[in-house]
């Protein structure tokens, strides 16, 4: 292994950078296995205890004579820590230079996975005005208001503008309505829909997808016409006509139906390619050959390695479950129910009941915003505005996934090496390989 990298590594270890610096010391040791001064080095970045164990002992094995290395095994041996959070790194001391303040800058942030610092922040501020959303809010989101006092004190009519009438920050509806408080309320029953939406695509998208991609011959291509079919039928015209045929119901189980009828058809193509992928590894062909059947293969092999891809296609489908409540909203169907507002005759003293928007949801609120849209002009872009947030959060959420799985190895950081010197050693010596070296394998 070259100083150079020895000295970045320590660099990025010494930042916080420890997962970074953990993947230049194994690219390393890949292309040189013999290097016992990588051996010792990457010891002091593996987090499990076992592992750190074994990169030692290869250290010494390879370094007999390192007297450092042999106190450091030693006190691993005692269950003592070799390293700190931030790692002293002793068995390098010569040509340490201190890095200034940009270049430390620059290393903290080259290895930040922003997509996903962004996602949690985003996700978890709709969850928590999902959860806390009841409580916060000023007004009660189904109280109308037929005339109030502005802040001048005449007599205004809604909808209110935002800041026209104290305590309505964003205005009312057309029914005097506080928006502020049915924004905040909404994103709960939202985020509910949308989540058993995304849940009901993905199961069925991964029965499909995973049928597909492992069966061949004829239950394979039935399979797979099933996706072409559902991929090439708009979802919005199936979603509409569901509604329809149920009577334009305003349940969630009938938006569920409409929306997962044909929405899992994404998710199951993408599924599908990936376990064509991993079904074509020396692993499964290994345990095909000591008589493992499909299903065992399948529940023991095929969906561990598809485990990351689901949470990440969970994350890219909710924000696109989010954008086609959107739309639906834009074209006037949404779920929820309805209230009653009293509307003057105008002939007699009675009011005549009118059926309302009722309980806050954000694709109902979107829906009742472009109705009304000349006389409340931000509402629809209030609403739109929270859709755009959302979508936004998941999607930066599934990319940052994508980027944190793919720059880890699920089997873990040794486990992947190991398997890696493994192969290479399998490459060189061909033909060689027994039952019991496939299963030892397995034990990695």
């Amino acid at each position: 292994m070259e100083n150079s990298s020895i000295r970045k590594a320590i660099m990025l270890a010494r930042l916080g950078q420890r997962k970074q610096a953990r993947r230049i010391v194994m690219a390393a040791l890949r292309s040189d296995p013999q290097d016992g001064e990588g051996w010792i080095v990457l010891a002091q970045l593996v987090d499990d205890p076992d592992e750190a164990m074994y990169c030692m002992q290869q250290g010494i094995n390879l370094r007999p004579d390192d007297a450092h290395a042999r106190s450091l095994l030693e006190r691993m041996k005692r269950g003592q820590r070799v390293i700190t959070r931030a790692p002293s790194f002793t068995l390098i001391t010569q040509d340490q230079s201190v890095p200034d303040f940009w270049e430390s800058l620059t290393y903290k942030f080259r290895g930040l996975n922003l997509p996903l610092v962004i996602g949690l922040l985003l996700v978890g501020l709709l969850l928590m005005i999902a959860l806390l959303g009841e409580w916060i809010a000023p007004q009660d989101p189904l109280e109308t208001h037929f005339i109030l006092k502005d802040q001048s004190g005449e007599f205004v009519t809604p909808p209110f503008a935002p800041g026209q009438i104290e305590g309505f920050i964003l205005g009312s509806d057309f029914d005097g309505r506080d928006v502020f408080s049915r924004l905040l309320i909404g994103v709960r029953p939202t985020l509910v829909l949308v989540m058993m939406v995304a849940a009901a695509r993905l199961i069925a998208g991964t029965f499909f997808g995973v049928a597909e991609g492992w069966f061949e011959g004829l239950p394979g291509a039935l399979m797979g016409s099933v996706t072409k079919i559902v991929l090439s039928i708009p979802m919005l015209i199936i979603a509409i006509m569901v509604i329809y045929l149920f009577g334009l119901q305003t349940e969630a189980g009938v938006f569920v139906v409409a929306l997962s009828l044909t929405g899992w058809g994404q998710a199951a193509r993408v599924i599908a390619d990936r376990v064509r992928i991993v079904k074509q590894e020396t692993y499964i062909e290994a345990s095909r050959a000591l008589g493992a059947g499909s299903l065992r293969i399948l529940s023991k092999h095929i969906i561990p390695q598809i485990r990351t891809l689901l949470i990440v296609t969970l994350s890219f489908e909710m924000s696109a479950v989010l954008l086609q409540m959107a739309e639906l909203g834009f074209l006037g169907y949404f779920m929820g129910g309805g209230a009653i507002r009293l509307v003057p005759d105008g002939k007699s003293p009675a009011f005549i009941p009118v059926r309302i928007a009722g309980p806050p949801e954000l694709g109902q609120m979107l829906a009742g915003g472009w109705s009304n849209f000349i006389y409340t002009p931000l509402l629809p872009v209030m609403v739109g505005t929270v859709f755009f947030i959302a979508v936004f959060s998941f999607m930066m959420l599934g990319e940052g996934l994508k980027r944190y799985y793919a720059e880890t190895s699920s089997p873990g950081p040794m486990s992947a090496l190991r398997f890696a010197l493994w192969r290479r050693s399998e490459k060189r010596a061909r033909g060689t390989l027994t039952v019991q070296d496939v299963q030892q394998v397995g034990h990695w």
